[in-house]
């Protein structure tokens, strides 16, 4: 004799207890969100931002034309995990350009009108920051550091990296942008009127290729050498040389759950992240070397790349590194790239996605993304895919 209606489980009725109990069991980010959706209750019973999330596997956000009238706001980022588009509603977005991202959030910015801010996709929240045009404080070893105008322009399309201190909505989280073109490294606090230029040229001149944040210090990538500056005082810099068994080639720098990293990619990196044919299935071989780097024993080679993985975003820009042990049955030992593909005979490009074991890094195509509604996403030769990490934070 079938049930009545009456005698199926009444979920809404949870203990708070045993919702919470289970919400802390979902390690999907949109997991997670389905979950609080479910009903008032669980919603109320979980945690708006939870703690217990390990580190998501990337989205692969799409580039979009801040200068389209007919922009509705809607964001395409490409699941990997679940192998499929997805769209977020981000009106705050319309208008603006999205440079880089970091630790789940876009640092967005306009210059009709002047704004400038950190968006979390997932959560909504804006972190409003001082717009470029505005006087910029000039520290170097023996400044005043006295204010002055400095002419930014279009600067805030040449970024290198973006790197946080902390929580971005912590007042006293450092929010650094770093410029290889310029050579230079500007930073701020969410609550400051302007930002900070950090001299950090070298005599004689270098060129730098990345630099990031890493416990408590900048450090600089040269082709030569590291160096790691003090964040209260510049001049104390410590500079670690590079062996001479570490090859020549692109280098930049990546932050693991073990400490920093320098990768060392081959000069056929430029050729794969360029344009694509459309049929290609298969890119060439690229040798990636990957460098621990540990005061004591300097740049150690790893050998063991089992439970690495490396995200790219086109135009030559390394996004993102991660640990596969946060993922279970996820292929680890991985390298994924995004690339452009020709579209048809004009200057028209769509996107897709490569991956390579880092043991042999032979590359081959696992994803095409023309399914996204309205068609193909054809962009200009300079859109820029990039690798976000979706987070509550």
């Amino acid at each position: 004799m079938e049930g009545s209606p009456s005698d199926s489980p009444d979920w809404a009725s949870l203990p708070q207890a045993a919702v919470l109990l289970i919400s802390q069991k979902v390690k999907s980010i949109t997991d997670y969100v389905r979950f609080r959706a479910v009903c008032s209750p669980w919603r109320a019973a979980s945690f708006p931002k939870p703690t217990h999330l390990p580190a998501q596997l990337p989205w692969l956000m799409m580039p979009w034309c801040a200068r389209n009238t007919s922009d509705d706001g809607v964001r395409l980022f490409y699941d990997l995990w679940e192998s499929k588009m997805r769209k977020l509603h981000l009106p705050e977005t319309i208008g603006m350009v999205c440079c880089a991202t970091a630790c789940g959030w876009l640092f967005l910015v306009s210059t009709k009108p002047q704004k400038v801010f950190l968006l979390n996709p997932i959560t909504r929240t804006c972190i409003d920051l001082p717009f470029f045009a505005t006087p910029v404080k000039y520290v170097e070893e023996h400044s005043d550091d006295s204010p002055f105008i400095h002419n930014w322009n279009d600067l805030y399309f040449t970024f290198t990296r973006l790197t946080f201190s902390a929580d971005p909505t912590d007042p006293e989280c450092l929010i650094t942008l770093f410029f290889k073109e310029i050579q230079e490294i500007v930073s701020c606090h969410p609550t400051d009127t302007c930002w900070k230029w950090l001299d950090i040229r070298m005599d004689p001149p270098k060129q730098f290729a990345d630099a990031t944040y890493y416990n408590g210090l900048f450090y600089v990538l040269y082709e030569e050498m590291l160096l790691a500056y003090d964040c209260d005082k510049l001049e104390n810099r410590v500079l670690y040389p590079w062996g001479p068994n570490i090859p020549a080639g692109t280098k930049f720098l990546l932050e693991g759950k073990s400490g920093l990293y320098v990768v060392v990619l081959d000069d056929f990196h430029e050729v794969l992240m360029d344009e694509v044919d459309e049929d290609t299935e298969e890119c060439f071989k690229q040798k990636i070397d990957l460098y621990h780097f540990e005061e004591q024993l300097k740049f150690k080679k790893v050998t063991d790349k089992s439970n690495k993985m490396l995200f790219y975003g086109t135009d030559n820009r390394p996004y993102l590194a991660a640990c596969s042990d946060d993922w279970d049955s996820f292929d680890g030992g991985s390298v994924y790239a995004s690339c452009r593909f020709k579209y048809g005979g004009g200057l028209e490009f769509l996107f897709g996605i490569h991956k390579a074991k880092l043991d042999d890094c032979k590359f081959n195509s696992i994803c095409k993304l023309d399914d996204v509604g309205k068609g193909p996403p054809k962009c200009c030769p300079s859109a820029t895919t990039m690798w976000f990490q979706p987070n509550f934070c």
